[in-house]
């Protein structure tokens, strides 16, 4: 039977058939001259301002109410689905070509410039079909309508409409969209309350640290051993036992290990001052990263601590740029620290302790969240 693998129980019948042209009205964006943009009045939304989920509110443009009288035909409205018909930049074309956004409440009125589709459904439920737009199905889709060269891809209107969708009654996709719905909200909240603790995280890491003024200074140089590892890229192995680290926030995996002690780790290129380690035992290490240990008068957890708020605005000041930033030795070896007492030491890592593992905690909410709501969406469709 053409059903999915998870409904309400109280529904039963068969999902039919549908072509995406049976089921919409589209409108295409378009194209507005910059002269006409103002600072203030009705805001044009252009592919740049939208991310997987929704539209971005900062760096707006707008246009006078006025001249944007001239073009109600693509004024937006609320839950209205906006599909972005070109990418360029390779490769990141290959993410932006066919991107679906649904329109969020603030942004009700808006206008849609070029390079985009507006959907609207004729009879259906809105969420529902852009929940359906989120499947593996219409990803595969798009790649094979994409068309294009190296600089630029796209698809066409006509393509588009052909896509077909397995759907149920109305009653039901409500029902489904709803519970969508909630989730999408839990998660919304899940992630804001992250966002807000590491915030204050940040302020209690900064306040604390800063109020340090009666404290010995010394250079790292003297406190702890610096030095890079040894290994490459390549040198990963997903079946490896030790933890690798290399020039990412995504921890690798390796065969081998060249370090075995407590250390502090940080990247020496790309997102420098961002990205930091407390590791203590067996590792492997890029040739790109920096190893901080054998500590001396500091803790390895207070030293970390204190690297991972203050380094960052000394890496972009000197930093040497080429093509992407990166870290010299002498950046990290003449950074002063504050040095108390080793008791004061870990009574601050024990308060900053507590506050990592919290942020842990929440973040291991939204990815269970997020893991639902990925079962819901493979299992709720056709």
């Amino acid at each position: 039977m053409n059903v999915p693998k998870l409904r309400f129980k109280e529904f039963t019948a068969e999902y039919r058939n549908v072509k995406f042209d049976d089921i919409v009205n589209y409108q295409k964006g378009f194209a507005f001259k910059s002269n006409d943009y103002k600072n203030n009045g009705i805001r044009i939304i252009r592919i740049s301002d939208t991310t997987n989920n929704s539209i971005k509110k900062d760096n707006p443009i707008y246009i006078s109410k006025s001249e944007a009288s001239k073009y109600k035909n693509v004024e937006l409205l609320t839950n209205d689905i906006i599909i972005s018909s070109v990418g360029s930049k390779p490769p990141l074309y290959d993410s932006m070509v066919g991107k679906v956004v649904l329109v969020p409440e603030f942004e009700n009125g808006s206008l849609l410039n070029q390079n985009a589709i507006r959907f609207r459904a004729k009879y259906d439920n809105q969420i529902y079909i852009y929940n359906y737009l989120k499947q593996k199905k219409y990803t595969k889709f798009i790649e094979n309508i994409m068309r294009g060269n190296a600089n630029q891809r796209s698809i066409t209107l006509e393509d588009l409409l052909n896509f077909k969708l397995s759907i149920p009654s109305l009653k039901e996709q409500t029902k489904v969209a709803n519970l969508l719905s909630l989730l999408e909200k839990k998660i919304e909240l899940q992630t804001q309350k992250i966002e807000v603790l590491k915030l204050f995280t940040k302020k209690i890491i900064l306040d604390t640290l800063n109020k340090e003024n009666n404290f010995e200074s010394k250079y790292f140089k003297e406190v702890c051993t610096i030095q890079t590892g040894k290994s490459n890229t390549q040198d990963k192995d997903d079946n490896g036992i030790y933890p690798f680290y290399i020039r990412s926030e995504n921890i690798e995996h390796s065969k081998k290990y060249i370090f075995d002690c407590e250390a502090v780790i940080t990247i020496g290129d790309g997102k420098i001052g961002k990205i930091f380690f407390y590791e203590n035992g067996k590792f492997d290490c890029h040739q790109r990263v920096y190893v901080l240990n054998n500590f001396k008068e500091v803790t390895g957890k207070y030293l970390y601590y204190y690297f991972s708020t203050f380094f960052y605005r000394r890496a972009i000041s000197m930093s040497a740029k080429n093509t992407v930033d990166s870290v010299r030795m002498e950046m990290i070896s003449n950074m002063s620290i504050k040095i108390p007492s080793i008791e004061e030491q870990e009574r601050i890592t024990k308060i900053f302790d507590n506050l990592e593992l919290k942020k842990k905690l929440e973040t291991s909410k939204l990815e269970k969240l997020n893991y639902l709501k990925k079962g819901l969406l493979q299992n709720m469709f056709v």
